[in-house]
């Protein structure tokens, strides 16, 4: 019995270090391996302890007793002992399962790191993009409204040239039209004074023709006796 119970420890404990270098080393394999580690540990324990009395319970009917005891103890021992390389075992599983599960996670705050750095450089960079766009807009705006402005300038100065000139045209017309009326009053004014003279004289005339005959004489004779 001892030597079955020994070659099946032992053939646990090369079964579980066949498994720990033919498995992958990921993260999930190690835990895998590390509790069925464990789990066979403490059977081993669970099992001599439970064991232990039942062997022990024979050999207070043997003739050496202490002997058979102390063999049973002895096995108990070595299971114990089966169970503690298997505990280290699990032990350096864990250590290497902490050191990936530590590097996964270095690994993972890296790449969040340089994840969060490239998302602050887009940031900074469409910000800036944003911030050139508004500025090119606002030139673009002010560029088209100071067109605009001098296009309405240009128009408004065309249109007051154009309006300088209808008013210019008309002032010129109107200045001709009272020259013409002007000479038109002159020349009027001018034949009723040469008609009014004529009349005048047409009147001293007839005035003259009329005067009685010795008044005619004593005229001509005042201005005979003038020069």
């Amino acid at each position: 019995m001892t030597t079955r119970v020994r070659t099946a420890l032992l053939l646990v404990i090369a079964g579980c270090m066949a498994m720990s270098s033919a498995v992958g080393q990921t993260g999930d394999s190690l835990e895998v391996q590390l509790k069925a580690v464990q789990a066979r540990a403490k059977h081993l324990r669970k099992e001599a302890d439970a064991r232990l009395p039942l062997e022990q319970k024979p050999c207070y009917q043997r003739f050496q007793v202490n002997a058979c005891l102390d063999e049973a103890k002895a096995r108990n021992q070595q299971a114990h002992k089966e169970a503690a390389a298997l505990e280290r075992q699990a032990n350096a599983l864990q250590r290497q399962l902490n050191a990936e599960q530590q590097a996964t996670r270095r690994k993972q705050l890296a790449e969040k790191e340089h994840a969060d750095r490239e998302r602050a450089e887009k940031f900074r960079v469409d910000r800036a993009q944003a911030q050139a766009d508004a500025q090119s807009e606002r030139q673009s705006k002010d560029a088209s409204a100071t067109a605009q402005a001098s296009d309405r300038a240009a128009q408004a100065a065309a249109k007051q040239q154009t309006y300088d000139a209808k008013a210019a045209k008309i002032d010129a017309k109107l200045r001709k039209r009272a020259e013409e009326r002007q000479a038109k009053e002159a020349r009027a004014a001018e034949k009723a004074a040469i008609e009014k003279e004529a009349e005048a004289a047409r009147e001293a005339r007839r005035a003259e023709q009329q005067l009685p005959f010795m008044e005619k004489l004593k005229r001509l004779f005042s201005s005979l006796i003038g020069q």
